[in-house]
């Protein structure tokens, strides 16, 4: 099917669904609230006076997406870039730049970093939540180190759970279906005159898309929190969580392998008035296993942070944000090239926030980082919302953003020995094997981002409207350089060396547009469609830089209706192409085709003596488009990057409020 052929289908989705909204309520007004958000600002903004592009998914989002892993549910936002690389495990980035463990992207719960430092990067099912626990999901596009520091490159993703006076009591979950999918939840919460807390438990565990009878992988999860007033202007938030998975990790140029073992949290805020103070421990202790290149290792880390802010009023309508933060990241494992290493990172920040009118907002912000090798990064942001009349909101923003070295960027030591692939020089016969060392390199200097965006909100009562521009330059890009060849006098064995360096840039512009349309009090429909074009400067040392599609398109409608809830939803993205060759070789290009997604739900909530009972089915992937997002094993010693085919699932869920 065509790109053509494909866009007008979904637009058919759409125009379907007219005749039902045409003469319905014809007098309705719609009026919506409008949504405040957190994380584009230190201080809460509406999302149109917000100083960034932010998108919103609710739970109820999120359930009509039909989607059943929370990266999936991604792929309706525009400018998204979303891979299942296996069944039970996803990568997700924005404007680009996503592979195999992207770490452009930072993603936070409740404002808590997710990321494994090892990698910089998130490993999804390992989240210490469920779905019935999440009240809102904010997705922050655009450059914010200024805001968060390191990884806040493309973008933020914040997911923010309920408050214990939200939930006002509890939930239980089942959800089972196709492939052994198994999902299981617990959650109560309950707010009393000056103390609230909550209680989360959750299971999850499913099998393979290409191997219904193999695990894809699995997770236990516990999550707590509780929340006390002291005063009338002091509050103590204490939580905590711990987690136990088996998950699929798609590493690329080494095939699929799992992390095994346990993780967890303790966090502790504290706020005073206009003081705030934070601190957190993440702890993982996973093992690598099927790595069996590199014997299966060992990942003991460990997170400390702490940080401190201040709220400031000045005269003429400024508010000012200052604060530091301070976080240590200790490592244990085998592939590094000391048995523990420690890296020590701090920062100073401020934020500015000044409506000098009505109409008019400016937002200037600015952060200094401080890295043990790689030294200190200064990253300034700034946008201007201008609001001529309630309809429409401009914004321009300009902002920079830089990633630092990773612990194995900067610190991993391993000679993995290697089937030759059988190109010259390396023929085999007589050299069978290549035994090459993994170095990592303490002369790293930090990736480097800078963006300008503009961008136009409407809201014309029952249509809202998002259209967006965007244009970045990424330098310094660190990626694992050349393999240096050896040849032995006596084979069979060929031993060769590389490290990960700074080389090149990448260049990209783009857009999105949406929009919403609330025809009626019971029917929404949406649709959005993405651009994005880049250039590698040295594509063979940025292989996943290119691996973005140029065009995506969502289109869908939801219904609600008393106890009836459904959705319907159609994805498509543009066709790829991923960098196929082994460390050191030459590019070789190979293209993953274009695929569409459509997915479905439909629940009802029961109400008099069966009230807090509700049931639904979802269908992901209802047309079974069979598709690969990354590239599939092509041998031995080319294992791509070990994608797996994406087949449909159909599960079905009851649960019960009390």
């Amino acid at each position: 099917m065509t790109c053509s052929s494909k866009c007008r289908l979904i637009a058919a989705c759409l125009l379907t669904a007219s005749p039902v909204f045409a003469g319905q309520e014809d007098a309705f007004e719609f009026l919506a609230e409008e949504v405040t958000v957190v994380t584009a600002s230190r201080r809460p903004q509406s999302i149109t006076r917000a100083p960034a592009t932010v998108y919103v998914l609710t739970q109820e989002d999120i359930k009509a997406s039909g989607a059943q892993t929370l990266w999936d549910a991604f792929r309706q936002l525009p400018g998204m870039e979303v891979v299942t690389a296996r069944t039970f495990s996803g990568e997700v980035s924005v404007r680009g730049q996503n592979q195999p463990l992207s770490s452009h992207t930072l993603v936070l719960l409740d404002g808590r970093t997710q990321l494994w430092s090892v990698f910089n990067t998130i490993t999804w099912e390992a989240l210490p939540v469920t779905l019935e626990e999440i009240d809102r999901i904010e997705v922050v596009q655009g450059p914010f180190s200024a805001i968060y520091g390191a990884n806040a490159v493309m973008g933020v993703i914040n997911i923010i759970t309920k408050k214990p006076e939200q939930l006002k009591g509890g939930v239980a979950s089942y959800t089972g279906g196709e492939r052994k999918t198994h999902f299981g939840s617990l959650v109560y919460g309950k707010q009393m005159e000056k103390v609230g807390y909550k209680v989360g438990l959750g299971s999850r565990s499913t099998n393979r898309f290409s191997r219904a009878d193999l695990r894809a992988g699995d997770a236990t999860k516990a999550h707590s929190e509780v929340n006390v007033r002291l005063g009338e202007k002091a509050d103590l938030s204490v939580s905590g969580a711990l987690v136990n998975s088996n998950t699929q990790v798609t590493t690329g140029g080494t095939g699929v392998t799992y992390l095994d073992g346990p993780s967890g949290f303790l966090r502790t805020d504290l706020s005073y008035g206009n003081t705030k103070f934070r601190t957190f421990w993440n702890h993982t202790n996973w093992q690598w296993r099927e790595l069996l290149l590199f014997g299966q290792p060992n990942l003991n880390e460990d997170t400390y942070d702490v940080n401190l802010e201040q709220s400031i009023p000045l005269p003429a309508s400024n508010d000012l944000v200052v604060g530091a933060n301070y976080r240590k990241n200790t490592i244990k494992s085998t592939i590094f090239d000391s048995p523990r290493r420690d890296q020590h990172l701090w920062a100073m920040f401020f934020e500015d926030f000044w409506r000098p009118l009505e109409k008019w907002t400016f937002v200037a912000s600015g952060r200094y980082d401080h890295h043990p090798l790689a030294g200190g990064m200064f990253t300034p942001r700034t946008s201007a919302v201008f609001a001529p009349v309630s309809a429409h909101t401009l914004r321009l923003s300009l902002g920079s953003a830089f990633k630092y070295p990773t612990l194995l960027e900067n610190y991993l030591l391993l000679t993995p020995t290697l089937p030759n692939p059988g190109n010259p020089p390396l023929t085999n016969p007589p050299f069978l094997y290549t035994r090459v060392t993994n170095r990592g390199s303490k002369n790293l200097v930090a990736e480097r981002m800078s963006m300008v965006e503009l961008s136009h909100n409407g809201n014309f009562r029952r249509v809202k409207t998002t259209t967006v521009g965007y244009y970045y330059k990424l330098k310094d890009n660190i990626k694992r350089g050349p393999v240096a060849i050896n040849l032995p006098v006596v084979p069979p064995t060929v031993t060769g060396s590389t490290n990960f360096e700074n080389k090149g840039y990448t260049i990209a512009w783009g857009g999105e547009t949406g929009v919403e349309v609330r025809m009626t009090r019971k029917w929404t429909t949406f649709a959005n469609y993405s651009y994005h074009s880049l250039k590698d400067e040295y594509p063979r040392f940025n292989g996943g830089a290119p691996s973005s599609p140029k065009h995506k398109a969502n289109g869908g409608v939801r219904l609600k209706s008393g106890g009836l809830s459904s959705g319907l939803w159609v994805h498509w993205t543009d066709k790829t192409f991923w960098n196929a060759s082994q460390p050191g070789l030459d590019v070789v290009w190979m293209k993953v085709k274009d695929y569409m997604l459509l997915n479905a739900y439909v629940g009802y909530a029961f109400q008099q003596r069966w009230k807090g009972l509700e049931a639904a089915v979802s269908a992901f992937d209802l047309g079974n488009n069979t598709h690969y997002e990354t590239l599939p094993r092509q041998n031995a010693s080319q294992p791509g990057l070990n994608g797996e085919i994406v087949r449909a699932r159909l599960t079905g869920t009851v649960s019960y409020r009390f």
